[in-house]
């Protein structure tokens, strides 16, 4: 996504929470929060582990692996910006003693979040610093070889409680009433919605 994509819905997401917060509003209202933090990613014992820090204090938010499940990849030619549902799972860790490991990837995330009901619309500025490629060889002649810093924008609508649209699921495994269906056209009509908004 484009940074003016970025802004653009940014704009229109702004829009909402101020619609939202209007007295003759009915429904929920959307939360807004913005964030920066910085993701670290380490690889220890064949594991890939990402802890999650604020940028300004250095607190540690979160030490999760992530385990992709699937993905789905849908062209949308009638509009701007094509669509990925992915499913993943993702396990919380203690903290690893990461002091003598160098970390394999940084990531800082700017993010402003926009949460409502089950979902969440995120749009992110990610920021990969320049990082040195591969072993640094002490004889070699001249700087290391770096990966070159890339900046990109990301808009995702994710299942902020997933644990509610799983209920669901196991209802429909029970042969039990439902809103399964309902919860799900929604998300996919969040996710044509969007991708019809785009610049």
């Amino acid at each position: 996504m484009t940074l003016q994509q970025h802004a653009a819905f940014n704009r229109l997401l702004n829009q909402r929470v101020d619609e939202t917060r209007r007295s003759e509003f009915r429904g929920s209202r959307i939360v807004y929060s913005h964030t920066k933090e910085i993701d670290h990613f380490y690889k220890i014992e064949g594991m890939r582990i990402r802890v999650t820090t604020e940028k300004d204090s250095g607190r540690i938010i979160s030490v999760i692996t992530k385990t992709k499940v699937a993905d789905l990849n849908i062209y949308s030619p009638r509009t701007k910006l094509d669509i990925r549902i992915t499913i993943n799972e993702e396990k919380t860790l203690d903290k690893p003693d990461t002091d003598l490991i160098k970390p394999i990837l940084e990531r800082h995330k700017d993010r402003l979040s926009y949460k409502q009901d089950l979902w969440s619309f995120d749009l992110t500025q990610v920021v990969s610093p320049e990082q040195e490629r591969g072993p640094v060889n002490p004889y070699a002649l001249g700087p290391p070889k770096t990966t070159p810093a890339v900046t990109t924008h990301e808009l995702e609508v994710e299942v902020a409680r997933p644990e509610i649209w799983l209920a669901e699921r196991a209802k429909v495994a029970a042969n039990k009433p439902n809103h399964f269906h309902e919860i799900t056209h929604i998300f996919l009509g969040n996710l044509r919605a969007l991708a019809k908004r785009a610049i």
